[in-house]
């Protein structure tokens, strides 16, 4: 895998597009915006990953990486472009399946989600694996009372180390789902917060549930910020919710925009990042026991885009790409043609637009370091994802 993405990274070091900003002015109700960011490309690491959801920055400025596709948990010296490969491939409480992600903890230590053997872990700063705990939370789940167990696999961990992840449900589909959180050493999940998932399709047989989502299914987006700060992102009109850590809600105005109507090219890459980075959930029951197996890498390589119902028209915005920055800024990762330039919609912690920042084809945001830095993915023409990091002025 080295060297073929070495060979790849020299192939398409032209291939870069300047980061730039324009003022957010397509808005209903809110002014014209004059204030701009820019996002300058510094270095990006000479190697390729299979797949980069999130990323963490270390004190020392090295930037700690988990590849559930490479089965890679590595710290990076960006500059240096070298690699320390951190714990091994394995069951034991040393090792790891499927590393999937890896988010800042107090104290310097880090959180892994182990996806493959079904646990959270802690590292501590010196890279030394100290305890776990089970992905899933509770007990007794069984189809018809799905509300007994729920998948903690983290989407945000906040300043405190509170997890925050989607109430899933194994019973069918629903007009709204919660954001849940729950502490490190606690089965106690609150509920936060609520939006619309996307809509899904279920089937089951012999004690086993399948849940596919329909594709470009139109749902809220939502982040967290290290103070606890949610934000809510909605899909009927496009416009943020914002819920302050002392229960304050904003709410942001509508943005003004024409929605895509899809292409083949489009509804290809969607089946291409489902069969690339989907998350694969697999329940059974019986016996009065449960058992929850977990993998990167959902359906859709053996599918084609005539298998499939598409909307005619995508999503305003794509679905996870919603992060807040360590300023508190609330940054969007509009829907956009495929082969085009990815724009973020920024909007500030009241829910208002106030600039829009274009990156390279195919980016994705996977993380916020010290000074401004900014960590972005670009997913090459064979699914290669390439880390870069930029500068936010």
């Amino acid at each position: 895998m080295s060297q073929r993405a070495s060979s790849l990274g020299r192939l398409l070091t032209t291939a870069f597009v300047t980061a730039s900003v324009a003022a957010f002015s397509a808005l209903v109700t809110a002014p014209s915006v004059s204030a701009q960011l820019t996002a300058d490309l510094e270095v990006e690491f000479p190697e390729g990953f299979g797949l980069l959801s999130n990323v963490r920055e270390l004190p020392d400025g090295r930037v700690l990486v988990a590849d559930p596709l490479g089965q890679i948990l590595a710290a990076l010296d960006m500059d240096a472009g070298t690699m320390d490969m951190w714990g091994r491939e394995g069951g034991g409480p040393r090792e790891y399946r499927q590393p999937d992600a890896v988010y800042a903890l107090p104290g310097d230590s880090t959180l892994l989600v182990d996806l493959g053997n079904g646990r959270l872990m802690v590292i501590a700063p010196d890279g030394s694996f100290v305890r776990s705990r089970p992905i899933a939370v509770g007990g007794g789940a069984t189809p018809g009372n799905p509300g007994g167990m729920q998948i903690a696999i983290p989407r945000v961990v906040d300043g405190e180390g509170r997890i925050y992840f989607p109430l899933r449900a194994f019973g069918g589909s629903e007009d709204s789902t919660a954001i849940a959180r729950v502490g490190w050493a606690s089965d106690v999940v609150e509920t936060v917060a609520r939006y619309k998932p996307r809509e899904v399709q279920q089937s089951g047989s012999g004690g086993r549930i399948s849940i596919q989502a329909l594709p470009m299914s139109p749902e809220d987006d939502w982040a967290v910020g290290l103070d606890g700060t949610i934000a809510l992102v909605r899909a009927a009109d496009y416009h943020v919710d914002v819920i302050h850590p002392d229960g304050r809600v904003s709410k942001g105005p509508e943005v003004d925009h024409t929605r895509i109507r899809p292409r083949d090219a489009e509804k290809q890459a969607w089946l291409d990042d489902a069969a690339s980075s989907g998350l694969s959930i697999r329940m059974s029951f019986g016996g009065g026991q449960q058992e929850v197996q977990f993998s990167r890498g959902g359906p859709g390589g053996n599918r084609s885009i005539d298998d499939l119902d598409w909307p005619d028209r995508m999503p305003s915005f794509r679905s996870g790409s919603t992060r807040i920055d360590p300023e508190g800024r609330i940054w969007v990762g509009r829907s956009t043609r495929a082969g085009e330039p990815s724009l973020f919609d920024i909007f500030d912690g009241e829910g208002r637009p106030i600039a829009q920042v274009t990156l390279d084809p195919n980016s994705s945001i996977v993380g916020f370091g010290a000074d401004g830095a900014l960590y972005t993915t670009r997913t090459d023409f064979v699914g290669l994802q390439w880390l870069q990091r930029r500068r936010v002025r």
